[in-house]
């Protein structure tokens, strides 16, 4: 017995010291790590500014320096559209800097978010300074940012892929079949197709009317900015395209698409030249570092409050990859209270999600509206939720290429009687003291009168959405229905139907935000939410770990994944974009 005591004691001890150096080496690592990100990095003259354009494109980020731990050597760091502006608008000023190094990886991102990097980097060559891409494979998201810049070059072993746009919806309803599943859809607008993967087999006419509308949209704009910045016709670059003729860098020499086919070392070479320095002696700065250097020089006075709200719109706190109806409205409501900051940007990136979440945010920001200017900036997508919540502002602004409206409302609800009794074997008996106790059972079909109460209940959803969007945008229900249904806008034809005011990127926002708010200085700017200490950003990058690890292993299938698990989350009504967009 004595012997047993002494070895659990043993053993506790050991596990108690364990812990206790853990923690301190984490400590250790944290306050080296946070101290070190305090350091300056000294640039010197005839300095390049790195931009590598990789991984996931987002539109903010807190550039945590436990990435690489936290995901075991794997780099799954992100691409920053706020970092990218800020350090591009800086080098522009910035007498050191000679030029810029656009690095194309392989990466996911929206088309106005490439349309944003794309404009900023315009804008920097009104400068006079160069701007030289370089890819080792190249695809059209690439290649529609390496574009912009004066000289493009691609490993002379790298492929070229320019075939046109497409997109994907998977199917269950075969599969939920086979499992023993039915799933029960409610919606309103024939063109709300959220449904649709989970209730049919191919695609209702309308959803593929709003897919190719929007599809052949967003390919004219890549083929016109393209085809201009390489002194082509669009039509050329279409048959191109079509032809699926241009494969490798020898092919996109010869074709003008690209203007040399270089190793890294000869690309190099081309900047040494460009700067009259050796190529030892070249001195590349990270967009990252070079952007956090900045001091803005203003703590206090009158400010512009720059807002993200990013992701699905859920219920709760939110995190990095979604929007929490509690932790946005909370700071929203921050922003109402201060009385320092005069107008704010609420730039909007989500596809929508919990009508309720929607409504509680939609009424922060309407008396946010109510004391201050409200500017919306729109992203990649600002569909369905992620549209209803920018209904008080005063100015909604969108890329030509941002997907919004998507106005319309669904439910699901599962019958999983075979699945549960003839597959399983499982019964179920329930003792009720009404017919509709029972409501939302997903053991048994639902009745004709529990569809006709979820009926109703989505079509005052629906009757809330028209009624905010008609207030919102100066129309009368019945003219906002017309145009609503369900019935996805790329912002170019949104515009025309009095869905966005203005076309333009986040620059636009500010700048009217600022003279709104009565703000001649852009460096009276605070960005929300406010970024992270080092205990925060490990919690947080537990969850994005996660998914890159799955996004890592299962490729492709990611997205089929992601559809099946969100379809288990879903609660109560949904204003939600009814698919995932990638091309």
């Amino acid at each position: 017995m004595k012997q047993f005591v002494k070895y659990v004691l043993a053993t506790v001890t050991g596990i108690i010291l364990t812990f206790i150096v853990f923690f301190i080496f984490i400590f250790s690592v944290i306050v080296g790590v946070a101290a070190s990100s305090k350091k300056i990095q000294p640039i010197t003259d005839n300095s390049i500014l790195e931009i590598e354009i990789k991984n996931r494109i987002v539109e903010n980020d807190d550039d945590n320096p436990f990435e690489m731990i936290l995901a075991g050597g794997a780099d799954f760091s992100s691409t920053s559209i706020v970092k990218i502006s800020q350090a591009l608008k800086k080098a522009k000023k910035d007498d050191k800097i000679n030029g810029v190094f656009l690095k194309i990886g392989f990466f996911e991102g929206g088309f106005a978010s490439l349309q944003e990097i794309r404009q900023d980097i315009l804008e920097f060559k009104k400068s006079g300074k160069f701007v030289y891409a370089y890819a080792d494979i190249i695809d059209e998201k690439g290649y529609y940012l390496a574009s912009a810049a004066d000289s493009v070059f691609l490993n002379p072993a790298g492929d070229f892929f320019l075939n046109g746009f497409s997109s994907q919806i998977m199917y269950l309803k075969d599969a939920f079949d086979k499992l023993g599943v039915e799933m029960q859809a409610i919606r309103v607008g024939e063109f709300k197709s959220a449904v649709e993967p989970f209730t049919s087999n191919s695609m209702s006419a309308e959803n593929r009317v709003q897919m190719e509308s929007y599809m052949n949209s967003l390919f004219n704009i890549f083929l016109e900015e393209t085809a201009q910045a390489r002194g082509k016709t669009a039509v050329e670059i279409k048959q191109l395209a079509h032809d699926f003729s241009i494969q490798s860098a020898q092919d996109a020499t010869s074709a003008g698409l690209i203007d040399a086919a270089f190793f890294m070392d000869e690309v190099k070479s081309q900047f040494a030249k460009r700067t009259n320095i050796k190529d030892k002696d070249l001195k590349f700065i990270g967009y990252k570092r070079y952007a956090s250097d900045d001091d803005r020089g203003v703590t206090s006075g009158n400010r512009i409050a720059v807002v993200y709200a990013c992701g699905e719109i859920n219920m709760g706190q939110g995190s990095g990859e979604s929007i929490g109806s509690d932790g946005l409205v909370k700071t929203l409501e921050k922003i109402r209270t201060n009385d320092d900051i005069k107008a704010v940007v609420l730039r909007i990136n989500s596809p929508g999600g919990s009508a309720l979440a929607s409504d509680i945010i939609w009424r922060e920001v309407k008396l946010l509206q109510a004391k201050k200017p409200v500017i919306v900036s729109m992203g990649d997508v600002a569909a369905s939720g992620g549209y209803y919540i920018a209904m008080p502002a005063d100015t909604i602004i969108a890329q030509p290429s941002t997907i919004t409206g998507s106005i319309g409302v669904f439910l699901l609800l599962p019958n999983a009687q075979k699945l549960l009794t003839d597959k399983l074997g499982l019964h179920f008996e329930t003792v009720k003291t009404g017919p509709l106790a029972d409501f939302g059972s997903i053991d048994r079909p639902m009745s004709d009168r529990e569809r006709q109460i979820l009926q109703g209940y989505a079509n005052r959803v629906y009757g809330d959405f028209l009624s905010r969007v008609a207030e919102g945008r100066n129309m009368d229900t019945a003219q906002v229905d017309k145009i609503a249904r369900g019935r996805v806008w790329v912002a170019t034809d949104a515009k025309e139907v009095n869905l966005v005011d203005l076309l333009g990127n986040m620059d636009t926002a500010i700048n009217i935000a600022m003279w709104k708010g009565g703000i001649k200085d852009k460096n009276q700017i605070d960005i929300y939410p406010k970024s992270k200490n080092p205990f925060e950003q490990i919690l947080q990058m537990q969850g994005q770990v996660k998914t890159n690890v799955l996004k890592n292993e299962l490729g492709p299938m990611y997205t089929f994944w992601k559809t099946l698990t969100n379809s288990a989350k879903l609660q109560g009504a949904q204003m939600r974009l009814p698919f995932d967009f990638s091309f």
